[in-house]
């Protein structure tokens, strides 16, 4: 077969395609108004999702078509999920083998691309709220990447994968396009008014400094709505209650439930899971079971200092407290509360001058790092 017989079948072959192309267009383009484009991907969107969320296939391809055909869901006057229900049932088996088997490159990196979209912002919206954080660009790439359905065309998981893989660049480029299309914001979450009371109760933070930096219990400090009270050092045994009276009861408590836990484990080792379930159980029965009201009284957290324990007294080298005047504290007075060569020694008039007069003080420093 010569060089013009080859090119002339070519061109038969690909008339032949357009012309199979153009049919299946036109039998699934008139579905309630409906693209062939859009038809394809919502398609493409269940195939594919049931590799990875099989209980949720459903949902992600109803999801696609309220997303990407709005006005044709509220045209038709029924649910996405009945509107994905009606087109699945009204598609012929020559399109859903074409797009089993052969599915256009560009409408299958669209519907996987949406496929990592709804799984990412399905699990941060549980991590927001059943957990209460906001995961990390590093968290989030790495979750997105854990998303990308198996047995995809190299071709076509190299074009979802890359954005992932290009650095810190691409990947911010990428999470604010997440973030736009999905109306979502990553960062620290504000406490608002619609928590569950239980979140907005004071709270105790257990940390250790070593382990969590300054800056990371400022911030979760601040998501939380807490007031930071900073105990001088040397001073924590006989000012901070958690310290005076809380922390040995809670030792015991937690050596107490550990030893049963490693004693009822069955090879007594004693797993992840198990060790938070007996600090959650130590922290519910000694902080949550007990009224601990005397305890902050005696340290001078609370009653304007006027119920300072005789211990806390002694230790100072107080016959009795002295009172505070009424007004601001003097730039002199303040300085002596924070380090001369701290960060916040330059922002100590600053501070002053925000601070309230009369009786009350301000709950934070916002001029202080």
């Amino acid at each position: 077969m010569s060089s013009i017989e080859l090119a002339g079948l070519s061109r038969r072959i690909r008339s032949v395609r357009r012309s199979l192309r153009r049919q299946l267009d036109e039998s699934q383009g008139s579905w309630s108004g409906l693209s062939a484009s859009c038809v394809r991907q919502a398609l493409l969107v269940y195939l594919w999702s049931q590799a990875k969320t099989s209980h949720h296939a459903l949902d992600a391809a109803a999801t696609y078509l309220a997303r990407a055909a709005p006005l044709v869901i509220v045209q038709v006057a029924v649910s996405a999920k009945d509107a994905f229900d009606a087109l699945f049932a009204a598609t012929s088996a020559a399109l859903m083998a074409r797009l089993s088997t052969d599915p256009p490159a560009s409408e299958l990196y669209r519907a996987c691309d949406f496929i990592i979209q709804y799984l990412l912002h399905d699990w941060v919206r549980s991590q927001n709220v059943e957990y209460g954080v906001a995961p990390t660009r590093q968290q989030l790439v790495r979750q997105a990447l854990l998303f990308v359905p198996d047995g995809l065309p190299e071709a076509v998981e190299n074009r979802l994968c890359l954005p992932f893989y290009g650095g810190p660049p691409s990947q911010r480029a990428y999470l604010r396009r997440f973030r736009k299309a999905w109306n979502g914001r990553i960062g620290t979450l504000p406490v608002t008014a619609s928590l569950p009371i239980h979140v907005l109760q004071e709270k105790v933070i257990i940390a250790n400094k070593t382990q969590f930096p300054i800056k990371f219990m400022k911030s979760l400090a601040k998501t939380l709505g807490l007031q930071v009270l900073v105990v001088p050092a040397g001073a924590t045994g006989t000012l901070q209650p958690l310290d005076a009276y809380i922390f040995r009861t809670l030792r015991c408590e937690i050596r107490r439930q550990w030893t049963q836990t490693k004693s009822e484990a069955a090879e007594g080792v004693v797993s992840r899971e198990a060790w938070l379930r007996v600090m959650a159980t130590a922290v519910e029965t000694v902080l949550s079971h007990r009224d601990w009201q005397r305890a902050f009284e005696g340290t001078g957290v609370t009653k304007q200092q006027n119920c300072i324990s005789s211990h806390a007294l002694k230790a100072l080298q107080w016959d009795e407290c002295p009172k505070i005047p009424a007004g601001r504290p003097s730039v002199g007075q303040a300085s002596c509360i924070f380090p001369s060569r701290g960060a916040g020694s330059g922002n100590i008039e600053a501070w002053v001058k925000e601070c309230a007069g009369d009786d009350s003080l301000i709950p934070y420093i916002r001029t202080l790092n």
